[in-house]
């Protein structure tokens, strides 16, 4: 499966993440206990871009990630 070309967002999350030192298991754990039904391997998948990513997971993935919303689309590469 290639990159979702609607899901431009994967590779800014992960940066958020991982300058944060969030692992995908403890993000998708986080992710769980705000309600939102999640698990490692569809963090995986958003990242890499072969996943949608929904708007409540992404408000969600946003407030864990500390990232405000008018910053989320700034380090995106065209």
């Amino acid at each position: 499966m290639g990159k979702d070309i609607s899901n431009i967002l994967g590779p800014t999350i992960k940066s958020y993440r991982e300058r944060l030192g969030i692992s995908q298991g403890c993000l998708a754990e986080r992710l769980n206990s705000e309600g939102v039904n999640i698990d490692r391997t569809m963090i995986v998948k958003i990242e890499s871009q072969t996943r949608r990513v929904s708007d409540y997971e992404l408000l969600a993935i946003t407030k864990i990630l500390k990232i405000k919303h008018k910053n989320i689309f700034k380090d995106i590469s065209k």
